[in-house]
């Protein structure tokens, strides 16, 4: 009888996890993903670590109107300098995402690569509040990035921005 019990306890407690599982997953993708309307901006911002996609979609607004340059800060590739100081030449992530960019019909000059070795979103959230210190004419942006990383990148570049505000 206490096997049937432990049992029956046991089967009820997977029952109630896999219920509740799948009752809080789309709840869950909702804190996770942000998709807020595009507006009219000065600049695109696309953050790096996904590949080509992200510049996709920078190149789908800017196609689109949403703003006149797209802007992304040069990201840490762990012992790129030192690979590069054996002579070996090879393009940096960023370099690759400006050519993806100029092929689809971007300008060359309208693609903005900012110095930085950005490790994580904070630290291209800091490179880009830094530029627009020195960017006067520029208020607006527009944050591309993967759709599960999005509610999390807002909050950083908020975070970021309440600071230049």
């Amino acid at each position: 009888m206490k096997i049937q019990g432990r049992l029956f306890i046991t089967l009820a407690t997977i029952f109630a996890v896999l219920a509740l599982g799948r009752l809080s997953l789309p709840s869950l993708g909702s804190f996770l993903v942000v998709e807020d309307k595009p507006q009219r901006s000065d600049i695109i911002v696309v953050l790096m670590g996904s590949g080509p996609d992200r510049m996709l979609g920078a190149v789908e607004l800017y196609e689109a109107g949403y703003a006149d340059e797209i802007v992304m800060v040069r990201n840490m590739v762990r012992a790129y300098d030192l690979v590069v100081s054996r002579g070996v030449k090879i393009p940096h992530d960023t370099d690759i995402a400006r050519e993806v960019a100029v092929q689809l019909g971007v300008p060359a000059e309208k693609v903005n690569i900012l110095p930085g070795d950005a490790l994580s979103t904070q630290d291209e959230a800091i490179q880009v509040r830094e530029y627009l210190k020195s960017q006067k004419d520029i208020d607006s942006l527009i944050i591309v990035t993967s759709k599960y990383h999005s509610g999390r990148a807002k909050k950083i570049f908020v975070k970021a921005m309440g600071s230049y505000l």
